[in-house]
């Protein structure tokens, strides 16, 4: 109780960055059942080959440059919940600073006349970028979720 009463502290082990934001999408219908949310499914850097495979869903996930493991660890639980055998990567970077070049507008209101205000406020707002967008902040991972055509555990790819 002594944490709630003080609020979110380091020693009482709050953490101040969000937590990763995961999304799945699915893109072709899949019969498999979910795997448990902790099943290890490799991540693949290539497309598998010699192996059929069905892309079944994407799944993306962002979160803050230093939860590039919790990112990872989310995205394969979204896959493992979709029944896919592997995730294959189609895009993985960190950006650690999301300040975009304003083109020179205007820093305040007062150096705006009354009729460009909301205009240039609505212009600034509208540059700065999106998750998963080159220019913010953090660690984003755009994946694939596969399912492989044979179920023999042999002839599926090594990570």
């Amino acid at each position: 109780m002594f944490c709630i009463a003080i609020g979110c502290s380091v020693a009482c082990g709050c953490s101040l960055n969000p937590p990763p934001q995961i999304n799945i999408v699915p893109i072709d219908s899949n019969d498999r059942a979910a795997k448990s949310s902790d099943c290890l499914i490799p991540i693949l850097r290539s497309e598998p080959i010699g192996t059929d495979y069905r892309k079944i869903a994407i799944v993306e996930g962002w979160g803050p440059p230093d939860q590039e493991n919790e990112v990872l660890d989310g995205v394969r639980q979204k896959a493992c919940g979709a029944g896919a055998d592997a995730l294959l990567v189609v895009s993985s970077q960190t950006q650690a600073d999301g300040r975009l070049e304003t083109m020179d507008l205007p820093s305040t209101a007062s150096d705006n006349d009354a009729g460009n205000s909301n205009r240039s406020q609505e212009f600034q707002e509208s540059l700065m970028p999106r998750i998963g967008q080159q220019g913010h902040p953090g660690f984003y991972f755009d994946a694939v979720a596969i399912v492989f055509s044979n179920s023999r555990v042999g002839d599926r790819p090594s990570p």
